[in-house]
């Protein structure tokens, strides 16, 4: 969520960042992604063996290994769904990296999202999913 967070800052408020990396959210700030519901529910639920969905799955997965607040990215994954603009993208004046991993099947092409921001640069995760790009060294 850090990438959508970071997006709306430097549209929001350029004169407050020199710089950004949009990472783990390719394309899919513009086109948008999956439906947020069923990975709120498994981030809330009581019981995790009765999550379906793998991606839902993944997600509380990540959440738990992570020690994160499940019930505040619970909220966080039901109010961001927010598509941004392409002309809005194309307005920021600073140097933009775009990281989403190769296996990533949720963030969309970042070779997609750089097109759409003057100057900005992506780069690909070799063999990264959408959370274990996380932490990843490259």
């Amino acid at each position: 969520m850090g990438a959508r967070i970071t997006a709306f800052l430097a549209m929001e408020s350029p004169d407050r960042v020199r710089s950004a990396i949009f990472a783990g959210l390719g394309i899919g700030m513009v086109k948008g992604v999956g439906a947020p519901e069923p990975i709120a529910e498994a981030l809330e639920t009581d019981d995790p063996d009765s999550i379906e969905a793998a991606d839902a799955r993944m997600f509380r997965t990540f959440a738990e290994r992570t020690g994160s607040d499940r019930m505040a990215l619970a909220a966080c994954m039901r109010s961001s769904r927010v598509k941004i603009r392409p002309q809005a993208l194309g307005a920021l004046r600073l140097p933009v990296l775009v990281c989403v991993g190769t296996k990533d099947e949720i963030a969309g092409s970042p070779h997609e999202l750089a097109d759409l921001i003057p100057g900005a640069e992506a780069f690909d995760i070799e063999g990264r999913d959408h959370n274990r790009a996380v932490g990843d060294k490259a």
